[in-house]
């Protein structure tokens, strides 16, 4: 299947071929990085966006004269796919690419190549960790862990660090906001902590209250399970059964979601 190109670099050979991909737990953190310098910068929120949502991987390329370069490289489904190509045709939407190449590149890591190609077989992707609007220094620990651990030893390994990651965003959202709550307190409790009071998630719209409401329960039930999942069949503690991989990746991305979920609802709130 022929790569789309989305960026390239105007000098040197214009074909590649992908030889590893680099360490996913940091090309994760400096991805964050990438997207808080555009929010800072003022780039244009279509192509935070974009970038932000699209799951770039990094790797090492190479080609036939030898030359070793980075390429950030995804594989997308079908839909997605002739978005993209829609978008290289379309010149507004083509600069997004060169936006992202020139930032990546100003912050120490260039590439040469931006490109996707089109995902053959019924996989579904990962969800991605978010970049947090709110966040600290364990929090961010934790998801690069988690990245590392499920890139290298497959999801099972990184469910701790995933709840770990999820335990202290809450935290850190509690202390933001002024809320109060025990030093033990569970992700549950943190949870209906911020779902209660949090002005982020009062909901202004009589008609869709109750619905969002029946989510938010849902979702607190759901974080009832994944703490006993995090402590029972998860390496937090030395468990004698772990969940398998199609499992694990359920609970790491229900993790995911509901940090999506909270940093666009608390954005609006601490964004100036």
């Amino acid at each position: 299947m022929a790569v789309l190109h989305l960026y390239s670099r105007q000098s040197g050979a214009q074909d590649f071929t992908l030889k590893e991909r680099r360490h996913s737990g940091e090309w994760e953190a400096f991805r964050r990085t990438v997207i808080r310098y555009m929010r800072e910068r003022g780039d244009n929120p279509q192509v935070i966006e974009h970038f932000e949502k699209t799951p770039f991987e990094l790797w090492r390329g190479t080609n036939d004269f030898g030359d070793d370069f980075d390429v950030l490289y995804v594989k997308v489904g079908m839909d997605s796919y002739i978005q993209l190509e829609h978008e290289v045709g379309h010149q507004l939407r083509a600069n997004a690419f060169d936006v992202i190449a020139e930032v990546v590149d100003r912050l120490g890591r260039p590439v040469r190549f931006i490109a996707a190609q089109l995902e053959i077989g019924d996989g579904v992707a990962p969800v991605q960790a978010p970049t947090l609007e709110i966040t600290s220094e364990a929090v961010e620990s934790a998801l690069k862990e988690a990245e590392t651990l499920i890139a290298t030893h497959g999801a099972s390994s990184g469910v701790d660090r995933a709840h770990t990651a999820l335990h202290g965003y809450l935290e850190a959202v509690c202390h933001k906001a002024g809320i109060v709550f025990k030093a033990d307190a569970s992700v549950t409790d943190l949870f209906g902590r911020i779902r209660d009071e949090h002005p982020s998630l009062r909901q202004s719209k009589p008609e869709t209250k109750s619905r969002i409401d029946n989510i938010l329960r849902g979702m607190a039930r759901i974080m009832d399970a994944l703490g006993l999942i995090r402590n029972q069949n998860s390496l937090a503690h030395p468990n004698p059964v772990l969940l398998d991989e199609a499992d694990a990746m359920l609970a790491v991305n229900l993790m995911r979601t509901i940090l999506h979920y909270l940093n666009e609802r608390v954005r609006a709130i601490t964004s100036p």
